[in-house]
């Protein structure tokens, strides 16, 4: 008797085991493959695939020992790709755009779709394993809503390659474009109208930039400045180097920037002076320009002047 109702137990059981493995369970809210959560993720058998419009948002937190120097964000659209930086006081240094080639945009959705699927599947100890360095961004709106937060210090990684392709897509729009953990020197002589050119006898007004700390702005150094000037910086200071606060940071770059992106001219005649714009490091550059009336030339003097 006993063992005939052992034996039906176990049909029963082998009968249960069987309809289990031929359904299949819902998944967890919140788990890949579950269209739910907030990393925007899926598995290998719910690929994601973006739509030629959806923005995605690559943002690179600027951090180093030294301090936070801001965030770069680059927005991929459909044709056409945003480069914007913001200083650390929320301030924008400057924004610029270009056009997105078909390829191009491929390529970006492409690593997107990649990391999409991956981000959900990193533990949060591999999230920020790095010290001295900040968290990117990746955002992505439209017919995905996604946000997710992670160092990209790990090597060859989904998130890798998408920043690669997100600083691909820029070009090259921004080479130019002062920073505020670059080397800048910005050097003025005044104009020798018997020679038509600067006055290489007297000693330039030169304002030197350098990378700051402890979370100010950056350093200035100044020399052979105009009568009067240091109206904001105490000018004994500014001769060995004094830290600017953010606000005159962003007023002193985005004057610098202004005469790489909006300067059309190659002269005036009647100019007051001529400027030399020196980029440190590496790639070192150097601009040379004349100071013209009402020119971004005259702005950027007109701001160093003020300081």
């Amino acid at each position: 008797m006993r063992t005939s109702q052992v034996a039906r137990g176990l049909a029963l059981l082998g009968g249960l085991a069987m309809v289990l493995s031929a359904c299949t369970l819902p998944p967890l809210p919140g788990f890949p493959g579950s269209g739910g959560g907030g990393g925007g993720g899926g598995s290998a058998a719910d690929s994601i695939d973006l739509t030629h419009d959806d923005v995605i948002t690559y943002t690179s937190h600027q951090m180093a020992m030294e301090g936070d120097f801001g965030d770069e964000v680059v927005e991929i659209h459909r044709d056409r790709v945003v480069l914007r930086f913001e200083l650390p006081d929320d301030s924008v240094l400057f924004e610029v755009e270009t056009e997105l080639e078909p390829e191009q945009r491929a390529r970006v959705e492409q690593a997107a779709e990649a990391y999409l699927e991956w981000e959900p599947t990193v533990p949060d100890s591999d999230r920020d394993a790095c010290t001295d360095i900040g968290s990117d961004i990746v955002e992505i709106s439209g017919s995905v809503t996604h946000r997710s937060t992670m160092q990209n210090c790990q090597g060859e990684t989904p998130l890798a390659a998408l920043s690669d392709e997100a600083r691909e897509a820029v070009g090259r729009i921004d080479e130019h474009l002062a920073r505020p953990w670059q080397q800048w020197t910005v050097e003025i002589r005044p104009w020798d109208e018997s020679l038509q050119s600067a006055d290489e006898a007297t000693p330039p007004e030169r304002y030197s930039l350098d990378r700051g700390w402890g979370g100010e702005g950056m350093l200035l150094t100044a020399t052979n400045t105009p009568e009067g000037w240091g109206a904001e910086v105490d000018v004994e200071q500014a001769a060995e180097g004094v830290l600017l606060s953010w606000a005159q940071t962003g007023t002193v770059l985005t004057a610098v920037n202004e005469v790489h992106l909006e300067r059309r001219s190659i002269g005036c005649g009647d100019p007051t002076g001529e400027m030399r714009i020196i980029r440190a490091g590496e790639p070192a550059a150097l601009w040379t320009h004349r100071v013209c009336p009402g020119d971004v030339t005259e702005d950027l003097a007109t701001v160093l002047r003020a300081l």
